[in-house]
């Protein structure tokens, strides 16, 4: 596949042409609102989904965040995996290139990893995390997509999927994750200097075993101590990244406090959750107004999040 980057601004009007004609008018809403921009500080954006809704720049949409693989991505190297799980980059093409003919900066989650990464062998096990053998490769292949299409933006894994150790240990393998995460951050860098690079991706959660950390507002302490690891030990990182389900005043409390851990670090709400569309408008909106320079909050485009009608376009096929 040709570089999208390198090819798109010689082709805009036509690619503009054929996006719109593939557009289909379907009900949906970000977060139970249009998503919007926040006035040149952060941005507001959304992850693109197997959905494949697509929100774009003329509703305040700044960013959007593509998947390496799964939620709609397929891998991009057709030597791993069975052949039902990669397409040479052809997925991920239709997504950059939507995004960039809309205006919009791109972003790639580097998760997860096709069968022949996984203890499991098994395809689409979105669950497990890459063994340690194939950790490098993986990296590898990170660092390969930045430089194809042109990502400024990376996040590293999803809510540590993979990581969780169950029975006496009961909590998550921060040192594991770190390990990947510091792999990753490497090669990614080393080919892309200017790249930013963002780890953790953990969910904050209130249930079980919590702490305080103000105002009420109570995490989980395993992703805590996660969080924490991660930031003492990283080789180094370029923004935060967190998701929670939470009553919209909770977003800004959590976020004050993340920038506590981590003082002048961009915070990156790689997801944002709240019980109805209008405490959906509302967290969308506390975190728009709280957000510093390089800050950045996603919306998850699935359908099941639908609970107002607004016009969107949808990826097509």
């Amino acid at each position: 596949m040709s570089d999208v980057k390198s090819t798109v601004t010689g082709r805009a009007s036509g690619l503009i042409r054929r996006v719109v004609a593939g557009a289909v008018a379907i009900g949906y809403v970000c977060g139970g609102v249009a998503a919007t921009a926040s006035d040149g500080k952060g941005l507001i954006g959304a992850t693109l989904t197997q959905d494949r809704l697509f929100l774009y720049h003329s509703q305040g949409v700044a960013i959007t965040n593509i998947f390496l693989y799964g939620w709609g991505s397929f891998w991009p190297d057709d030597n791993d995996g069975e052949a039902n799980e990669h397409d040479s980059g052809a997925s991920i093409d239709r997504r950059v290139r939507q995004a960039v003919v809309d205006g919009q900066e791109i972003m790639l989650s580097c998760a997860t990893a096709p069968s022949n990464y996984r203890a499991s062998h098994k395809p689409w096990n979105m669950q497990e995390r890459v063994t340690e053998d194939m950790e490098d490769r993986f990296a590898s292949h990170c660092a390969d997509a930045v430089k194809r299409w042109g990502f400024k933006r990376v996040q590293v894994w999803n809510e540590l999927k993979g990581y969780w150790k169950a029975g006496k240990a009961h909590r998550w393998g921060y040192e594991d994750y770190t390990r990947f995460y510091n792999k990753v951050y490497h090669a990614v860098k080393s080919g892309n200097p200017d790249a930013q690079v963002g780890g953790g991706y953990i969910a904050l959660g209130e249930r079980g075993v919590t702490e305080d950390i103000g105002d009420g507002v109570k995490i989980e302490k395993p992703a805590l101590d996660a969080l924490r690891y991660w930031l003492a030990h990283a080789d180094g990182h370029d923004a935060v990244c967190v998701d929670a389900l939470r009553r919209p005043e909770d977003f800004i409390i959590i976020t004050h406090y993340l920038r506590k851990l981590a003082p002048e670090t961009p915070i990156w709400w790689s997801e944002y959750y709240s019980d109805s569309s209008t405490d959906m408008r509302a967290a969308r909106d506390a975190i728009a107004r709280d957000q510093r320079p390089g800050d950045v909050a996603l919306w998850w485009a699935e359908r099941r999040f639908n609970w107002e009608a607004e016009p969107i376009g949808e990826l097509p096929r």
